[in-house]
């Protein structure tokens, strides 16, 4: 890595141009058509005991005060090519840019990993930036104006990869991200000498990013061509595939026609629901052995091919009796439960998404029982809670009601053939990009199906962040111009179907394994047999059912493949449970909190929200990692600073002038401080008196499991009685 004084201008002036296509006024003209990169490396300061220093492992955390905190850039690194440079300051970096528009007399793109943090410290020295963000403080490119009126626009490469560098370097063939070769717990000033070992990590930033956008430049011809984010990138291949077959006009002619009106925008935002995350209460906190785990293969993309979804508007209806609905019909309805009463392990309906309610038992946001609720679901959710819950009373207060059918045959070919080249060129050598090309875009495929193109309107003016909240008329202008976008492929009600369809497939299983049912999550199951190959027979009928759904869906699509054969000639199915790796030894505390053993002498995995699953178990962090076995998952264990991997930041706006060791003086207004810190597993007292009165019910007979016990006269059981006993006395508690 070489200072920025001896950058060669003329090797970069003599790259080939390019000049963005179109009539706007801002456009890119005379681009180097070559990969540009920047970095920077930061330091965060903290004032404790009296002096300013950096995070100290010694001190506890409480100690550390948000006001008391500062942030500056230390060095920076542009990257052309696999040529880096480096500078100390970020007023040097805005010098260095003026000087190559200046020499170049053209414009700039160069991309950023995470700009919104490095954009926090350009607000110190580049004014006016015109910036393009959907979420306030998180801009996806930015662009410098020069005086002479030259531009760079900066791009975040995390939008277009949706990837760490780390993850990036991994399938990259020359540069793979370093780790542990910077420690960031340090001060460091523009003058600090930095190692070799140091600048080396530096620059190996730029190159990992390097690697990878060049190959993404050849794929898309030149640098102007590059899409902004990871769907863009989906968008783009949909729209040339559509070209490909000659649908392109008919089907964006189709998809602008179904876009919602702003009546029908909420009832399908309201109605839409993600993935399905849940732990069984009877096994939370104990560990299991001999844990069994099927996963679906491409879940969302088997159901966009096997489900039908709507090929009309949803229309109000003025009859809200569903049951004389034809067949090929989708709804989505407001219903009113009384005294509703969840009878699986596996309560279904989001706290979240009630609107009105009275005496609601809910664990970790899902609904167990209540005395009353309302909710906006589709009709998929409705076979759903019919099978997983009892009640007294429905009222179906409000009926929409669209027709369906199969998405369109050139949009499902499209997925099948991602599909195909994920699975064929896996572990090939040769064929690595075209691998990874098209297992990005088939796990994107559903994101641009569910992409909200109404949002509140952010702004960045005057270097102040603002944002306009969405109201009903911007709502319905957004909407508008949707009537009009030419590029439009995608229709947004097929979406909200998408996550219905699939939690249904997850359920098909949740009931018939019941009480043996673990841990599930979107996609996956965990499960115990009481013998060996106990559902061997559900997984093989369900999978039967998936395969005949599909041999169905697909017979209208020319030249796809539904089981494409892998490296080794095995073929893979689309849409079936797979079987995963048994586990040795497993254990839940919740959602998203799980550790587990493959055999008696490996290392504890965990899947823990806001821990690194690696970290823990760095050589460097053994002495401070608290958890060794299983029994230590539990309540009150702590992730110390040096195992959680995480960092919080904080966004300074108004640091002051200010002297560190009476001999550096800090002038930035703006930085960002990151702040290692903590983890502890704990379960809130709600939750935890919600699994105490789960085990009771189990063991006292009340526990209602699927089919298997249901009353003749619902409420007025002796049973129920003696339940709700407890559960009254329970509620006190709480």
């Amino acid at each position: 890595m070489k200072s920025y004084h001896v950058f060669d201008y003329d090797k970069l002036n003599s790259e080939k141009r390019v000049t963005a296509k179109g009539k706007r006024v801002d456009k890119l003209t005379r681009v180097p058509d070559c990969i540009l990169t920047f970095d920077t490396e930061t330091t965060s300061a903290f004032y404790v005991d009296g002096k300013w220093q950096a995070y100290n492992y010694n001190i506890d955390n409480s100690e550390y005060d948000s006001h008391n905190m500062l942030s500056w850039v230390y060095i920076w690194q542009f990257g052309y090519k696999d040529n880096v440079y480096y500078g100390r300051s970020i007023e040097e970096f805005k010098e260095f840019v003026d000087s190559i528009l200046e020499f170049i007399k053209g414009d700039l793109v160069i991309y950023i990993h995470n700009l919104p943090f490095e954009f926090q410290f350009f607000r110190n020295v580049f004014v006016e930036m015109q910036v393009f963000a959907r979420k306030n403080r998180h801009p996806m490119k930015c662009t410098y104006v020069s005086e002479k009126g030259f531009k760079v626009e900066f791009r975040c490469s995390l939008a277009l990869s949706n990837q760490s560098l780390e993850n990036i370097g991994k399938h990259n063939v020359t540069y793979k991200k370093l780790v542990g070769d910077l420690d960031y717990n340090v001060m460091r000033f523009y003058e600090t000498e930095l190692s070799e070992k140091e600048l080396g990590y530096c620059e190996n930033d730029c190159l990992v990013l390097y690697e990878y956008l060049e190959n993404i430049r050849l794929e898309y011809g030149n640098i102007l061509n590059i899409p902004m984010t990871q769907t863009g990138k989906v968008r783009k291949a949909m729209l040339s595939f559509f070209k490909n077959k000659d649908e392109y006009k008919h089907y964006n002619y189709y998809c602008r026609n179904l876009v919602p009106t702003l009546e029908e925008y909420k009832i399908l935002n309201e109605a839409f629901a993600g993935g399905y995350v849940h732990a069984n209460p009877l096994h939370v906190g104990k560990i299991l052995s001999n844990v069994k785990s099927r996963d679906f293969t491409s879940a969302y993309p088997s159901v966009m091919i096997t489900e039908k979804y709507p090929t009309t508007h949803f229309f109000k209806m003025r009859n809200t009796d569903f049951t004389k609905l034809k067949e090929n019909e989708l709804w989505i309805a407001r219903i009113t439960f009384v005294n509703i009463q969840s009878i699986t392990p596996f309560d279904y309906i989001q706290e979240a998404k009630i609107y009105k309610y009275s005496n609601i038992l809910a664990e970790n946001g899902r609904v167990a029982s209540a005395d009353k609720l309302s909710i906006l679901i589709t009709n998929v959710d409705f076979e759903i809670i019919e099978r997983g819950y009892i009640w007294e009373s429905k009222n179906v207060d409000e009926l929409w009601v669209a027709d369906s059918d199969y998405m369109n045959d050139t949009y499902r070919e499209f997925v099948l053939k991602l599909y195909n080249d994920k699975t064929v060129y896996k572990d090939i050598e040769d064929m690595q990009d075209v691998y990874m090309r098209s297992k990005e875009q088939l796990n994107s495929t559903y994101g641009c199906l569910v992409t909200n193109y109404v949002s509140d309107s952010v702004g960045f003016d005057d270097n102040l962040w603002n944002c306009e909240k969405l109201t009903d008329d911007l709502a319905k202008s957004q909407l508008e111009n949707l009537c009009d976008n030419k590029k439009l492929l995608t229709i947004y009600s097929h979406g909200i179907f998408v996550t219905a369809y699939n939690r249904r497939n997850l359920f098909k299983a949740l009931f018939e394994i019941g009480d043996n049912a673990i841990y599930c999550d979107t996609d996956s199951v965990k499960y115990i047999e009481d013998y060996d190959g106990q559902y061997e027979e559900l997984f093989t009928k369900l999978n039967n059912e998936i395969i005949e759904k599909m041999n169905e869906a697909v017979k209208s699509l020319d030249d796809v493949c539904i089981k494409p054969k892998d490296k080794k000639g095995k073929e893979r199915q689309l849409g079936i449970f797979d079987i995963e790796p048994t586990y040795y030894q497993f254990k839940t505390m919740g959602c998203k909190k799980y550790a587990y053993k493959y055999s008696k002498k490996d290392f504890v995995h965990i899947t823990l929200a806001g821990v690194s699953k690696s970290k823990y178990l760095e050589k460097e962090n053994v002495k401070y990692n608290n958890l060794h076995t299983l029994e230590d998952f539990d309540n009150g264990l702590i992730f110390d600073e040096h195992c959680s991997g995480r960092l919080t930041s904080y966004y300074l706006d108004v640091q002051q002038p200010t002297y560190i060791d009476e001999q550096h003086l800090i002038d930035y207004k703006y930085g960002l401080a990151l702040k290692p810190t903590t983890y502890e597993l704990s379960q809130t007292n709600d939750y935890l008196l919600f699994l105490s009165l789960c085990q009771f019910e189990y063991e006292h007979g009340y526990y209602l499991q699927g089919n298997y016990y249901r009353f003749s006269d619902k409420f007025k059981s002796e049973k129920m009685e003696k339940r709700n006993e407890y559960y009254s006395e329970w509620k006190r508690k709480v």
